[in-house]
């Protein structure tokens, strides 16, 4: 039982062996970590040539969380966890006999002390790990670890605390398929999805557009569900810089349109939110009969793909222009629209190909 365990030392090959019980045998191990860090479990046993489950290996903490599942058949010779990293504390070790065997195993708790890497279990928002903006990139290390109970789920939490712009990057070494193996959502207090990608074995780095946000708590979320699972070690970074002159996610209506500065530039992207791409919402107000002309800007590509439709609205819907900017046009504007006192929007939507280049847009009068 739980109460009966064997000590497993941390960096040592340590045996263990099944007893013939009727319904399985079911074996406990307890480690203990100094201070944070990652272990990397390794289960090891003869090749007994059954091409059968044998073991069940599970890692768990004090609380009986699982940490890590694995399955070890008899006619494989070693399994391992993977990097798994935890707080500094006690976890255990169970090792549950699926047939009646004799066979002896060997495990090894390799452990290294590192401050950098996600802490398990970190699978919601309450149990995020905290990713820090320091006006640099910053970032930390992690890994979805293997549970057949449910997926693996890595939380990070930020907070930037004036309204500004993020962009973050996921980083992990060649596996060569071309198969999709992370998804990574930004998301809102509320878990709202603002952005998401997807990251392929073979993808060495996937980086995210500029995303502006407002001050306020975000989460990154990195997860492998209905994907072939990845167990290895990847790298998020996160880039933040302060500033009043982006769009703030989500601005998707015209309920939450962002004021726009007159004569200023208000920079925006069109993102994917994994099934669909959002559009940005702008408003200004004027106070009396005015000379009006919208400017909207962005670094030229060499394709004329239509990029961007940018439509002005009354503030009873009325559309009073439409305006369409090419990925090859480095600038558009629109003609001098004379204006009557209230309040208006400006939608930046999708054009027929869609572009996550930053763009800028002003309002002159």
């Amino acid at each position: 039982t739980k109460t009966r365990y064997t000590e497993l030392p941390l960096n040592v090959r340590t045996g263990g062996a099944s007893s013939s019980k009727t319904g399985g045998d079911v074996d406990w191990f307890l480690f203990e970590l100094p201070e944070r860090g990652i272990i990397n479990l390794s289960f090891e046993h003869n090749d007994e040539q059954l091409p059968q489950v044998g073991w069940l290996v599970t890692v768990l903490n004090e609380t009986g969380d699982i940490l890590y599942d694995g399955r070890s058949y008899y006619n494989n010779k070693q399994i391992t966890s993977g990097e798994i990293g935890l707080d500094a504390g006690v976890y255990y070790v169970r090792v549950t006999s699926h047939i009646l065997s004799t066979v002896d195993y060997y495990l090894t708790c390799d452990y290294e002390p590192i401050d950098t890497y996600e802490t398990e279990m970190n699978d919601t928002p309450e149990t995020a790990d905290v990713l820090p903006l320091n006006g640099e990139e910053s970032g930390v290390s992690g890994s979805l670890s293997d549970k057949n109970t449910r997926p693996d789920r890595d939380y990070y939490c930020f907070a930037p605390e004036r309204n500004g712009v993020i962009s973050f990057s996921f980083i992990h070494q060649d596996y060569t398929r071309n198969r999709d193996g992370w998804t990574i959502r930004l998301l809102n207090e509320s878990g709202e999805v603002l952005y998401e990608t997807v990251s392929r074995w073979c993808d060495m780095a996937v980086t995210s557009p500029q995303i502006g946000l407002s001050a306020g708590t975000y989460y990154l979320v990195v997860d492998g569900e209905d994907m072939l699972l990845n167990s290895g070690t990847y790298v998020l970074g996160i880039t933040y810089a302060a500033g009043d002159n982006w769009e703030s996610e989500p601005n998707n209506s015209s309920e939450q349109a962002d004021t726009i500065v007159r004569n200023e530039t208000g920079y925006g992207t069109l993102i994917s939110t994994g099934l669909s791409y959002d559009t940005d919402w702008f408003t200004f107000e004027l106070t009396q009969t005015s000379s009006v002309r919208l400017l909207f800007t962005h670094e030229a590509q060499s394709e004329a793909y239509e990029g961007w439709v940018i439509d002005l609205y009354d503030e009873a819907g009325n559309q009073i222009t439409d305006l369409r900017s090419l990925w090859s046009d480095a600038e558009k504007q629109s003609e001098i629209l004379r204006l009557a006192p209230g309040k208006y929007t400006v939608r930046v939507d999708t054009g027929a190909r869609f572009t996550d280049i930053r763009y800028g847009l002003q309002v002159r009068y």
